[in-house]
C-alpha cells in the first residue's frame, strides 16, 4: 500500500497497560469516559496492532500481507 501522509506511533504494551489503568481507575470512580464502554476501544484496538499491524515498523502501517490478499468489490 502506497505510504503517505503523517504517521502515527504504534503503542506499546506498556501504553495499552496505562490505558487500562486509568480507564479502570476512572470507571471505580464512577465517572463514564466513553458512552459504549472503553473495553471495546482498547481491546479492538490492541487486536488492530498486533493482527494488522506490520511487525517490522515503528508506527502504524499495514503488514506486507494485506498487500497480497485481493478482495473483490462485490465483498
Amino acid at each position: 500500500m502506497p505510504k503517505r501522509g503523517m504517521r502515527i506511533a504504534k503503542p506499546s504494551k506498556e501504553d495499552f497497560d496505562e490505558m487500562l489503568y486509568y480507564f479502570k481507575k476512572q470507571e471505580s470512580k464512577g465517572v463514564k469516559s466513553i458512552p459504549f464502554g472503553w473495553r471495546r476501544v482498547v481491546w479492538a484496538a490492541i487486536i488492530l496492532v498486533d493482527e494488522c499491524a506490520d511487525p517490522t515498523e515503528d508506527h502504524l502501517d499495514w503488514s506486507p500481507y494485506f498487500e497480497k490478499i485481493h478482495v473483490a468489490a462485490e465483498q
